[in-house]
């Protein structure tokens, strides 16, 4: 069997599994390439302890693959992705830990990971009481759950596609503003006010590019521009 798709340990961190990874990691497109996985999993195994960041390269295209595998597979279930995502964050850390983001794992790709993790994360036993907590706010399941909150105060009036007048449309969306810095405003009486409007900026913005909707909102438009930039404004001021 092909090595790339043998997953048998590597016993050599360097040379050939430099360039080879990264050739393995951008030839993934689509769920059809996960058998390349084993590959990227044993050159990641074999270079998680090296002492430079070079040498862990493996871990970056690891993260990279993963990543790109959860993107593209529209036949994997949720808890499969949520599996593919763990894998891809512990690769990344690795990464990165001590030498920062590079050409090969930029902010960028940090930050789809991130939003990957939101979309994805289970949050089916997370109630309003667990959010506002040192140790969960700010975790992709409670950004996940703040975003599914907002979907409850996005109604077709405050999307405009009724036939309300305009004093009510705009009635329907300053609720949802108001519901929006209720929950800040929880998040400071927590003592958590930099860390809970953090998490919501990143919420507003899952809900606003569609990202997480419920089957209710899952077909209406978003924020008018003018008001998520507002409301994006008013979570950014301390």
């Amino acid at each position: 069997m092909h090595p790339y798709l043998s997953g048998k340990e590597l016993s050599v961190c360097g040379g050939w599994l430099m360039s080879d990874t990264q050739t393995v990691a951008f030839a993934i497109t689509s769920e059809k390439d996960r058998p390349y996985l084993p590959f990227l999993d044993a050159a990641a195994d074999a270079c998680r302890d090296a002492d430079s960041q070079f040498q862990r390269l493996p871990l970056a295209m690891q993260a990279r693959g993963y990543m790109t595998i959860v993107q593209k597979g529209n036949g994997l279930d949720d808890s499969e992705k949520r599996r593919l995502l763990t894998i891809a964050q512990r690769a990344a850390r690795e990464y990165v830990e001590g030498a920062g983001y590079d050409v090969h794992f930029p902010e960028s790709a940090e930050s789809t990971l991130q939003s990957l993790l939101v979309k994805y994360a289970w949050t089916e036993t997370l109630s309003p009481d667990d959010w506002y907590l040192p140790d969960r706010i700010g975790s992709p399941q409670v950004i996940r759950a703040m975003a599914l909150a907002l979907n409850q105060y996005w109604t077709p009036e405050a999307a405009g596609v009724t036939d309300a007048s305009a004093d009510s449309v705009a009635k329907a969306r300053a609720q949802f503003g108001v519901q929006l810095m209720r929950m800040r405003s929880e998040g400071r009486q927590a003592g958590l006010q930099s860390q809970t409007s953090a998490s919501l900026r990143r919420a507003l913005k899952a809900f606003q590019s569609g990202d997480i909707r419920t089957s209710e909102t899952k077909d209406l438009p978003g924020l008018p521009q003018s008001l998520f930039d507002s409301l994006t404004k008013l979570l950014s001021v301390s």
